[in-house]
């Protein structure tokens, strides 16, 4: 073979000579967030003899952020495709014949 030349499909060359991976690359990012966030608080007003004010404010916040991921990379991706599509091949009697 030869640089550029197509890659044979057939059984005996994905079984036997192909020991490098070869074809795509397949990447997978999944994440996961959860985020709460939970307040309480408290207003006081109150004005005297209509000429002092007295606000009180009073509060608390909690927050929590979580986050879960999972990155993988599959490669060599159509050598196992076509694996795959072999046995899906033989299993309903199908085969690959040259001629």
């Amino acid at each position: 073979m030869n640089y550029g030349d197509e890659l044979p499909t057939d059984r005996n060359f994905v079984e036997t000579r192909c020991r490098l991976p070869y074809g795509g690359e397949l990447k997978n990012d999944n994440t996961l967030s959860s985020t709460y966030t939970v307040r309480a608080g408290f207003n006081y007003f109150k004005r005297l003899h209509e000429v002092h004010e007295i606000d009180v404010n009073v509060g608390t916040e909690a927050r929590s952020v979580k986050y879960d991921g999972i990155s993988t990379v599959q490669r060599d991706i159509y050598r196992i495709e076509v694996r795959s599509l072999l046995l899906l091949m033989q299993q309903n009697g199908l085969y690959i014949t040259n001629g």
